[in-house]
């Protein structure tokens, strides 16, 4: 309980920061000045509340699948699922979706994709049973989406190009309040749902022949946990382009400091911490100054991947 309020204050800390931090620096005590409502209530706080709500939603992802596959560096790529977003979005950005606006038609082919996807998933459960083989399944199917995307990228045009490259570089700040309900309340709805299954996910840590003799229905568990990660992930594509190793990092986090792999406890650290990540990868998108803002890809890069080093280091360790 300590380490959740820990979290809470530190979101909150990063959360505030996030409206005061950007190309122009706004004092903490004038926040709510009417000198800078239109920049706060316009701009910073709609990406603030993204950047929030997508940490939320690939950690939670993340969480879910590193215990369906048993894998502590599991993230919801695994499954192809946010590869067949960016698929669906490099279809809308070669022009095959121009009969709707640039940004609408990208924002539809990247849900369309991860739906295709989960359900190219969904197929394979029937016929795969262990969760090892359809780890593997995910990751062929990344393969053949991220070639589908070089082949259209070759022959588009580069305008198109530049635009699908931008958008690969990730961002929080495309949702603005006209998306932000539609972007927010699946998030919202399927991360409450996540409790209802954390002691069938706990039974899964025992592997899949102990849950099954404790009573879990393994295959329908592994099908609510694709569907669940398909939504949260393929939103935060969808929105916000395909963002790196926030899903991977934040569980190994929660449970290096709990040092517990109750998912009753792991769930709601992961979504405050998740939270927190993200905004705080965003405030370091502005570290340039100037007005620059890196990529959000490369921020969550170089915050992640020293987790994942800690973790490939720290599992070996430990057999």
């Amino acid at each position: 309980m300590k380490l959740f309020f820990t979290g809470l204050i530190i979101l909150s800390v990063a959360f505030f920061a996030s409206l005061a931090i950007g190309s122009v620096n706004i004092p903490i005590d004038e926040l709510f000045s009417p000198a800078y409502r239109e920049i706060i209530l316009e701009f910073r706080l709609p990406k603030a509340i993204t950047a929030l709500l997508a940490g939320i939603a690939l950690s939670v992802s993340g969480l879910l699948m590193q215990a369906l596959f048993h894998n502590p560096l599991a993230d919801p790529f695994v499954l192809g699922i946010n590869s067949g977003g960016s698929l669906g979005a490099a279809i809308a950005v070669a022009g095959f979706l121009n009969i709707f606006p640039r940004q609408v038609s990208m924002i539809g082919g990247a849900w369309l994709g991860s739906a295709v996807s989960m359900l190219v998933i969904l197929a394979a459960t029937k016929r795969v049973r262990d969760s090892g083989s359809l780890l593997i399944v995910g990751v062929m199917l990344g393969y053949i989406a991220s070639s589908l995307v070089s082949i259209l990228m070759h022959f588009s045009r580069a305008e198109h190009v530049q635009g699908y490259v931008s958008w690969g570089f990730g961002t929080f700040s495309g949702v603005g309040w006209d998306r932000i309900a539609l972007f927010s309340i699946p998030i919202i709805i399927i991360a409450a749902a996540c409790f209802f299954i954390t002691k069938p996910l706990n039974s899964l840590l025992l592997g899949e022949n102990s849950a099954r003799l404790l009573g879990v229905n393994v295959t329908s568990l592994r099908l609510q946990v694709i569907v669940f990660t398909a939504a949260l992930s393929g939103s935060v594509t969808a929105f916000c382009g395909p963002i790196a190793f926030i899903g991977l990092a934040v569980p190994h986090i929660c449970r290096s400091v709990s040092r517990s792999g109750d998912h009753a406890k792991l769930l709601p650290l992961c979504i405050v911490t998740g939270g927190a990540l993200a905004l705080i990868a965003d405030l370091l998108t502005h570290a340039g100054g100037g007005g620059a803002v890196l990529p959000l890809n490369a921020v969550t890069s170089l915050v992640g991947a020293p987790f994942v080093i800690h973790a490939l280091v720290y599992f070996r360790k430990r057999g």
